[in-house]
């Protein structure tokens, strides 16, 4: 497997898996300023409904934290992963790329000057849902196409817009405008439990700050009232933030008012999350 040999500049696009003929990419900024020995890593993951998955978008829609990230002594990772329909490939080919992401950064991180155990994850929509995955599920449980080993450890999660629950039965309401079963039809009701956030919520989960959108009619805010609910239950550390009158991605979806927290507030919000979980000087 030809993996990129990173160096260190200060901005950089690696490859970090090849299957195939696909090549998966990401993109590592590395602090403009070094406040630690080795960089907490604020790593980010863009959505599109598992059909999209472009890094250079996360970091526009993140740019307010991961400037402040990068300015505080963080690095910052943006990932792509295999697509659907297009690769094509299922979910758990997707999230073991999300891992293989982590794996990739764990094996390099003292070449890079990273601590790969002080992660804390984000994304939005579809790479809120991985950034979750990446966050509650074992590593060892999503190894798909996998060559390295090297484990990371995330310590926070704080999610945007994310599906939790991927899957409707008689106890669990509906939570998306769509089917998972139209996008990845023949995934078995285990299989989407296994790719749902709050199954594999427990008490020693990490904390979790998610954000939805209170007129989300894509992913409905349902889906982080349900991830509350089973920290909850487990016992562990979780908190929603809603976007009053916000949509999928914190638009007003009501004339005439406003949203509160706006776009720009919920990214200040993020700065002061990665502030709690930064290493102590």
């Amino acid at each position: 497997m030809a993996l990129t040999i990173p160096t260190l500049d200060l901005e950089q696009e690696l490859y970090y898996k090849e299957v195939g003929d696909r090549k998966v990419r990401l993109l590592l900024q590395l602090p403009r300023v070094r406040k630690y020995e080795k960089a907490p890593v604020y790593l980010i993951i863009p959505g599109g409904g598992w059909a999209m998955a472009e890094p250079e978008s996360m970091i526009g829609m993140s740019r307010v934290s991961v400037d402040y990230a990068r300015d505080h002594g963080w690095a910052v990772a943006s990932l792509a992963y295999r697509i659907i329909r297009h690769d094509p490939v299922d979910m758990e080919q997707i999230v073991s790329d999300c891992m293989d992401a982590g794996r990739y950064l764990a094996h390099y991180a003292q070449k890079l000057g990273l601590d790969m155990g002080r992660v804390v994850t984000s994304g939005h929509s579809a790479g809120g849902h991985l950034a979750l995955m990446m966050a509650l599920a074992p590593q060892g449980a999503f190894v798909r196409d996998s060559v390295l080993a090297d484990p990371f450890r995330v310590v926070a999660c704080a999610p945007l817009s994310p599906p939790t629950v991927l899957y409707q039965n008689e106890t669990v309401p509906q939570t998306l405008a769509f089917s998972m079963d139209e996008l990845l039809p023949g995934t078995t009701l285990e299989e989407w439990k296994r790719y749902s956030p709050v199954d594999w919520v427990n008490a020693r989960s990490v904390p979790c700050r998610t954000f939805a959108g209170t007129h989300d009619d894509l992913v409905f805010p349902l889906s982080s009232e349900l991830l509350v609910k089973a920290y909850e239950k487990a016992g562990a550390e979780c908190e929603a933030v809603y976007a009053q009158n916000g949509g999928h991605c914190f638009e007003c979806k009501v004339p005439g008012a406003k949203v509160a927290p706006d776009a720009l507030e919920i990214q200040k919000m993020l700065c002061g999350y990665l502030d709690r979980f930064a290493p102590e000087k």
